[in-house]
């Protein structure tokens, strides 16, 4: 809040769209218009998305033999979008303010990716079938994300998209 306050960080860069029905000064003002459309698009991408990752189950059951241990919870699915989707912001707004917001969205996954490349514990987390697949399908919606933000600059609609899609591929607990 105090990055907020002292103008390092923007609502639009950071991706917090108001509601239509919403009178706040701080959030720029959007249309229900804006929303169909960002919606749209949310959804098209997150069709999209799910369909690559359920060809990418549907090919590993078919080598594997067998498919892995998947937790469709609600509750873990939302923890898992909301913390990652205010990570990522963070991450790409500096970069969004920078470079504009096609560049600065995908240049925001280079300190996401270098986080991850030098933690041990994501390396030992791919060795594992259920952990490994879970990291995977981050991975992948940290894609999503980006396209979302491109698309929308509406964190709202990738948090929703996040979840939606986490739990229906069964996101599993860490």
């Amino acid at each position: 809040m105090a990055l907020l306050w002292r103008g390092a960080l923007t609502e639009r860069g950071l991706g917090l769209k108001s509601l239509p029905w919403s009178s706040s000064p701080a959030l720029s003002s959007t249309t229900l218009a804006d929303w169909a459309k960002d919606i749209g698009w949310a959804i098209s991408i997150a069709l999209g998305a799910w369909a690559v990752l359920l060809i990418g189950d549907y090919r590993v059951k078919r080598i594997v033999g067998t498919a892995t241990r998947r937790q469709h919870k609600v509750s873990i699915a939302l923890r898992e979008a909301t913390y990652h989707q205010i990570h990522w912001a963070f991450y790409r707004e500096p970069f969004v303010l920078l470079w504009g917001i096609p560049t600065g969205t995908w240049a925001g996954l280079i300190p996401l990716t270098f986080e991850t490349l030098t933690n041990p514990a994501r390396w030992a987390e791919l060795n594992a079938p259920h952990t490994g697949r879970a990291l995977l399908i981050r991975a992948a919606l940290a894609v999503v994300s980006v396209l979302i933000y491109i698309q929308t600059q509406n964190l709202w609609l990738a948090l929703l998209v996040d979840a939606t899609l986490g739990w229906a591929l069964g996101q599993t607990e860490k």
